[in-house]
């Protein structure tokens, strides 16, 4: 029996003499073929500038309502908000009700949002524990500053101050490999999306294939024929909800 689209099967990572790492394909896909469905993303979450006009855990625009005990995650309805309750919400409630200053869950940067959710759910971190995040290549003093400064935040907020160090390697990881998603309807970028796979995907300016979102899902679709063995390659601008 064929292997039907969207399945695991259908990609793989492989080692790239100069890439280092690289998806490929494991069986030929025809133009407009979806290739894959990533369905469990690692992080998803509103930036801060769409916190109260996207769900927070499905990103649909609308009116969602806000946690009753921290008010910095906003849900579209009830099933949203014990599902994002189990998939992460949990462990960054209670941090996310301190208060740092004048600032409050509420206020903080999409990057330190992300950020705390690595620092106290041991999933998201061991999901990151094999993605690059070059942190040699950061080495100008404002980038490095601007870096230091959210990680200080995000454990100020998760209450473990001294783990600064790795929390800098977090946050350059996550930055590294995440996807801004775009919805064209809300002009503009409204969420990041990180799944560790899907990261492996390298850029081109001539790409074989595309990413577009739906809701928590990111789909990998054919732009051109692909062979099997040959490498996925994707540009890394642009990407878009269906």
């Amino acid at each position: 029996m064929p292997t039907p689209p969207g399945t695991a099967s259908s990609v793989d990572v492989r080692p790239h003499p100069s890439k280092r790492r690289a998806l490929h394909a494991t069986r030929p896909f025809q133009p407009g073929q979806v290739i894959h469905v990533f369905q469990q993303p690692l992080i998803l979450h509103p930036t801060a500038d769409h916190l109260d006009s996207v769900c927070t855990y499905c990103l649909r625009p609308g009116s969602p309502r806000a946690c009753s005990r921290c008010h910095a995650a906003f849900y579209c309805n009830a099933a949203c908000q014990r599902a994002g309750w189990t998939a992460i919400h949990r462990n960054e409630c209670k941090a996310l009700q301190r208060r740092t200053g004048s600032k409050t869950g509420a206020d903080l940067p999409t990057p330190v949002r992300i950020l705390l959710q690595a620092l106290l759910e041991q999933g998201v971190e061991r999901g990151l524990a094999d993605l690059e995040g070059h942190a040699e290549r950061r080495s100008n003093a404002k980038a490095w500053a601007d870096l230091e400064m959210m990680a200080t935040a995000a454990c100020a907020f998760a209450g473990r101050g001294g783990d600064t160090a790795r929390a800098i390697e977090l946050l350059c990881k996550i930055q590294t490999n995440a996807f801004h998603r775009l919805d064209e309807d809300l002009a503009g970028q409204v969420g990041i999306f990180l799944e560790p796979t899907l990261a492996m995907a390298n850029h081109s300016c001539i790409p074989n294939a595309t990413v577009l979102f739906m809701g928590r899902k990111a789909v990998l679709r054919a732009e051109t024929a692909i062979q099997a063995g040959q490498e996925i390659e994707i540009s890394y601008t642009g990407w878009c909800v269906a």
